[in-house]
């Protein structure tokens, strides 16, 4: 149970930071 909720979060703050690359917001310069 413990791993699916891991697995969870991580996917989730996955899917947040390929939004954010893709995101309008996101300039290179910000790395």
């Amino acid at each position: 149970m413990r791993e699916q909720y891991y697995q969870y979060k991580y996917e989730k703050n996955k899917a947040r930071v390929i939004d954010w690359l893709h995101s309008e917001n996101f300039k290179i310069d910000e790395l």
